[in-house]
This record gives C-alpha cells, sequence and structure tokens, in this order.
C-alpha cells in the first residue's frame, strides 16, 4: 500500500499540529546553520522548509513523493530560493551533494528503509549529518491503532478491511532504529525513543518518537 497524501495537501499546513512541534527538537539536534546545503526528504507542503531557509544561506532542496504536496510546497515558497522536486527516499539520486538531510514525520512511510538510507548515506557529504523523527512501536498510538482492529473484526466494515496491511515502519527500540542506520553506513550519534501524550479534540484527531541523527564516515 502507497500513501497518497494529495487529497490533503491543501490543508495539511494547518492540520498537521503534532508533525510541527516534534519538528523543534529534531531542528535542535541537527543545528543547521551558515552555508549548509539541506535536503527536506518528506517536505510535505513545506512549512519546514521555509525555516530551513531561514537557518542556511546555502541550497535548499525539498522533496516528496506527492505531487499535490510538491505543488503546494511551491506555491508556498515563491522567490525563496528553493528546488522541489517530486521524489520518493527510495529514489533519491544525489551523490555528495547536501551537508544535512532532514526527515520530519516521513520516515515511517519509507517502503523499502534500507535502499532509502543508503541512498541519504550517498546524497551526503563527508562528515554530513541526517536527522530523522518519526512515530515509534506499532503502538505508537493505542487509541488509534485499537479503533482500526474494531472496524476490521465488526461485522458492519470487516468485509471492506480483509485486504488491509499497515502502510508504516514501525521498529520496536532505539537500537533497532540505529541498527538500520549502520547498516546503511552511518555512524549512529544519537538514537532515542521518546514517550509523548498530546490531547485533541475529536475534530482535530479526525483533521488530521523516535528521533535519530547520524552522521557518515
Amino acid at each position: 500500500m502507497n500513501a497518497d497524501f494529495s487529497v490533503i495537501a491543501a490543508r495539511y499546513e494547518h492540520d498537521s499540529l503534532i508533525q510541527k512541534s516534534a519538528a523543534e527538537k529534531l531542528f535542535g539536534l541537527l543545528e543547521i546553520s551558515g552555508t549548509e546545503d539541506v535536503l527536506d526528504l518528506g517536505c510535505g507542503t513545506g512549512n519546514l522548509t521555509r525555516k530551513i531557509r531561514g537557518m542556511t544561506g546555502g541550497r535548499v532542496i525539498g522533496v516528496d513523493p506527492s505531487e499535490g504536496m510538491i505543488l503546494e510546497a511551491a506555491a508556498n515558497l515563491p522567490g525563496n530560493d528553493v528546488s522541489h522536486m517530486l521524489m520518493g527516499a527510495e529514489e533519491l539520486a544525489f551523490d555528495g551533494t547536501f551537508d544535512v538531510i532532514f526527515c520530519n514525520s516521513a520516515f515511517q512511510w519509507f517502503q523499502k528503509p534500507e535502499r532509502a538510507l543508503q541512498n541519504c548515506h550517498n546524497a551526503l557529504r563527508k562528515g554530513g549529518r541526517i536527522g530523522i523523527q518519526a512515530p515509534a512501536r506499532r503502538l505508537y498510538c493505542p487509541n488509534f491503532l485499537r479503533a482500526i482492529d474494531a472496524v476490521a473484526h465488526d461485522a458492519r466494515t470487516r468485509e471492506t478491511f480483509a485486504g488491509f496491511r499497515a502502510p508504516w515502519l514501525f521498529l520496536e527500540t532505539a537500537d533497532d532504529y540505529g541498527a538500520l542506520f549502520t547498516g546503511a553506513g552511518f555512524e549512529v550519534r544519537f538514537a532515542r525513543i521518546e514517550e509523548l501524550e498530546t490531547f485533541h479534540t475529536a475534530d482535530e484527531v479526525m483533521q488530521d518518537r523516535e528521533r535519530c541523527l547520524c552522521r557518515t564516515d
């Protein structure tokens, strides 16, 4: 199953409350500055790409596999010297191009994480760094997962959900995440799973971690 975010692109920036708050600690880990060249991997509608543009005078590129997201990002960043490309992590073909890869709330959608991380490693210069933030563990949101299970087993909906397969990539420990990055050639400097509680209205929920910092050799 491949997720297509094009249909929600126009409202995503307004509705992505958790993604925005989670990004702040990732920015703190990466400390983007100076003239560093940065890839925003899974840039969505570009709200965080705009923030990256204000942190560095270097080249900034946002990539996303959703055409709707890329079109929205380009419309949101006119005249800001930011490039946007329709591309998934498994399709990256950069070679020693970036100092930093920023990946917020996108890693869980990678279909082939080993290939994606190898592409990321190739895209970084020597001494470059990648930081990712994403939901972790299969039970990352117990209420949501219980709801999915209930719908899948309810007599009224179970036939519709008979072929459902979870599209998300979840690992259970920080060591598991670290091993995935080490296997792609990274030196893992920081990997942690934190349990966070957030409170939202039913409307906010309907509208709508693990963080890892690694460095190339």
